[in-house]
């Protein structure tokens, strides 16, 4: 019989009360403070206001110059300004027409926001378009900033001094002695929207000859038959992928009919065709990666790249010759396969269509150019490296103006206008070689040029 005790067991422990909650305000934990200026020209491009374009006269004011509307009388050096062509302003008052009480003359009052562009002072004065196509001489009533901060909109408000007679504008002409010219893309690109007026000139022409020298040179050197830019001047049809792989990459296809029908033709299948060259450099604007680019270049028959018909392979293209790199750093991949990639020739030369490449311009046109002393160009096949010199490779002291050029260019530097200029009245003369390859180098620093002022 089991034993059985009847003592009571002893009761259980309390449960342990849950901690009720506290209702508080957050820690104070300071403030972050980030110093890094950011500019706010983007957001500022978005202005409250109808566009309005004026011809603007900023005065140039000195610690003793008194501050006064345009005086037709008063002598050059005690009033000058600085002219800002088709500056843009925001208007928040249109114009109200006023009507002197004595004489019965009209004139107009308006307000307007400006872009942070410059300063404006009471006294400044512009000339637009009013009522029925006639100029009016508008002078600055008052001025007034619209934050404290760096790039802020100024309001502005203006009346009508008189409409712009020929005696009000010479006397603007006279007292003018900056020019400036206003551009909305700069200001949209955070760039300084006022360039200087003869530069900007020079910059409208390189812009012109752009789109002219890139359907000439796509109309030159553009297969009808195989429908992509062929080598010039070689015995078999000869394709550089690399070139045609950086035109796609750095002009847009509405730059050019032919560009835009222009087939790139897949030679990915071979590792070495993936090195580093001088088109990856441009394109990616890396002077550091011109270390590692392969400088040498020679031809490879097209045969040697896959079977695999798909994805437009350039073995069934019908073009015999790819230009390949020679002395390439192999992949990994190569090396556990013990594949060596071996070029089999180099290009043919091709002659000027002028003669020698030094005959092509005259040495005046040169003088007081960047560069002095330096040849205007090198031949494609001065050396054996791909396209540019052993030169440009090295970066040594011999390099050509074209060269130089490059590297303004890789460096993030301005490039001279005046001589991007002569390779634009000279390209045609180049030999076929240096016109399929300098062309493309060129139409880049006109780009660049136009972007970086």
């Amino acid at each position: 019989m089991p034993f059985v005790d009847d003592a009571p067991f002893p009761p259980p422990s309390p449960l342990p009360r849950p901690v009720p909650i506290r209702i508080t305000d957050p820690q104070y934990r300071g403030i972050a403070i980030d110093n890094r200026y950011i500019p706010a020209t983007d957001l500022l491009t978005h202005v409250e206001g109808s566009s309005w374009t004026v011809d603007y006269y900023s005065q140039v004011l000195e610690r003793d110059t008194t501050i006064l509307g345009q005086s037709p009388h008063k002598p050059p050096q005690f009033q000058q300004y600085r002219r800002v062509r088709h500056l843009e302003l925001k208007v928040t008052q249109p114009l109200a027409a006023t009507q002197e009480p004595n004489t019965k003359k009209m004139g107009y009052k308006g307000g307007a926001n400006l872009y942070p562009v410059l300063i404006p002072n009471q006294g400044d004065v512009f000339v637009a378009q009013v009522d029925d196509g006639r100029c009016g001489v508008f002078n600055l009533t008052s001025t007034e900033r619209k934050s404290f901060y760096k790039d802020s909109v100024y309001a502005i408000e203006y009346e009508m001094l008189d409409y712009a007679t020929p005696e009000r504008l010479r006397d603007l002409e006279v007292k003018t002695i900056q020019r400036l010219e206003y551009v909305r893309d700069y200001l949209q690109c955070g760039q300084n929207p006022l360039v200087e007026e003869a530069l900007w000139q020079k910059l409208g022409k390189l812009r012109g000859r752009f789109d002219s020298i890139l359907a000439t040179w796509m109309q030159q050197f553009m297969s009808d038959e195989f429908m992509t830019v062929l080598v010039p001047g070689q015995p078999w049809a000869t394709y550089d992928a690399w070139l045609v792989r950086a035109l796609t990459e750095l002009f847009p296809t509405t730059a050019s009919t032919r560009l835009a029908a222009m087939l790139q033709l897949n030679c990915d299948g071979d590792p070495s065709m993936a090195c580093v060259q001088l088109w990856d450099v441009l394109v990616k604007k890396d002077p550091a990666l011109l270390r590692f680019a392969n400088p040498r270049a020679g031809l490879l028959w097209a045969t040697r790249f896959t079977r695999n018909p798909m994805f437009n392979g350039i073995r069934w293209s019908g073009i015999e010759r790819v230009v390949y790199p020679v002395d390439v750093e192999m992949t990994v991949d190569q090396e556990l396969a013990g594949l060596v990639p071996l070029a089999d020739d180099g290009l043919n030369e091709t002659t000027s269509r002028a003669g020698r490449l030094e005959d092509l311009i005259a040495v005046e046109t040169l003088s007081g150019l960047p560069y002095a002393g330096a040849p205007l160009i090198y031949p494609v096949l001065c050396d054996d490296c791909y396209v540019l010199s052993r030169h440009f490779y090295e970066n040594d002291a011999h390099q050509s103006r074209l060269e130089l050029l490059v590297r303004e260019y890789l460096e993030g530097r301005v490039i001279a206008p005046d001589l991007l200029a002569v390779f634009c009245d000279t390209w045609h003369g180049w030999g076929a070689l240096e016109r399929f390859y300098y062309t493309p180098i060129v139409l880049l620093l006109i780009r660049a040029a136009l972007h970086r002022v």
